[in-house]
């Protein structure tokens, strides 16, 4: 899989904590991991500079299980589900294995990474709605973050999303 990123020495996909997979992505401009278990940023590194991300020593490793600090997803819902105690806190999409879409570098030198999940019987268990969401993560001097969310199905729906951060140093760069 990693030859087929196109972009061999700067991105790979290895095994992570809990052998969990993940990104590890490492360019001039900086370093980072993302987690393709909730499509989950647990670092961030600008060249030169110290790690900017807040990760937990209390995570959990494990599917099903949520990444504690980083950048998690939060969708369809933040928090609590008002209606159903026993779902998820901060929704689904975060203990979800996602799908690595693409990976690109862009003239500037950031890497840009695309990962994507959609619904199924198991989101329906939660959530009766057809989606599909794109997280597209660019890493170079700066962080940014875009969420895309798509209504695949025929009927509207409203939600709540998030791009909870943990933050280690007062700096950080995100859009």
């Amino acid at each position: 899989m990693n030859h087929s990123l196109g972009l061999a020495g700067v991105v790979e996909v290895v095994a992570g904590t809990g052998g969990l997979p993940k990104l590890r992505v490492t360019s001039p401009l900086a370093s980072a991991e993302i987690y393709l278990h909730g499509a989950h940023v647990t670092s961030w590194k600008p060249a030169g500079a110290e790690e900017v991300l807040f990760l937990s020593e209390h995570s959990y490793w494990q599917n099903g299980r949520a990444i504690r600090g980083g950048i998690p997803i939060c969708f369809p819902w933040f928090r609590g589900k008002l209606d159903d105690p026993k779902a998820p806190a901060h929704g689904f999409v975060r203990t979800r294995e996602w799908r690595l879409h693409s990976v690109t570098a862009e003239n500037d030198g950031t890497v840009a990474v695309v990962c994507s999940t959609e619904s199924d019987d198991t989101t329906r268990r939660w959530w009766p709605h057809e989606f599909r969401i794109e997280h597209r993560i660019a890493i170079g001097k700066t962080l940014r973050l875009e969420l895309t969310i798509t209504n695949t199905g025929n009927a509207a729906f409203q939600f709540s999303e998030a791009l909870h951060t943990y933050f280690r140093v007062p700096w950080l760069s995100v859009h």
